[in-house]
């Protein structure tokens, strides 16, 4: 009987520091940056987007950034696309952040809004 009262305390105290530790929504840092447009940082942002960007956003039959389905993600899950990254209004993702809510999501996961994405992968 005691031994099924630790594994009872043990249990409940790891499922409150599971729950604790799921938070959805941080805080976002309010930092001052603007990217520079030079040649050479262009060629190295593109190389980057590609390399790391690419596996999950870049479709390869229209040739652009505007995401695609995510079939590794288990059904149960349901259906997952990512994001369109190109700079359309309408759909795209970057015309509604500025150059440091941009670096800060790629840097941290978080969104502008406080939204982590967990299922992004952080360079």
């Amino acid at each position: 009987m005691r031994n099924f009262k630790g594994l009872a305390v043990a249990g409940c105290t790891l499922a409150v520091i599971a729950i604790a530790a799921c938070r959805t929504h941080y805080e976002t840092a309010k930092v001052a940056f603007r990217a520079v447009i030079t040649p050479d940082a262009l060629e190295h942002g593109r190389i980057m987007a590609y390399n790391i960007c690419g596996q999950c956003h870049y479709n390869k039959d229209a040739g652009k950034f505007i995401g695609m389905r995510m079939h590794e993600v288990p059904p149960i899950l349901g259906k997952v696309y990512s994001a369109n990254l190109t700079r359309s209004e309408s759909h795209g993702i970057p015309p509604h952040y500025t150059d440091a809510e941009l670096k800060y999501l790629l840097r941290t996961g978080i969104a502008k809004d406080g939204r982590f994405l967990s299922y992004m992968l952080r360079p």
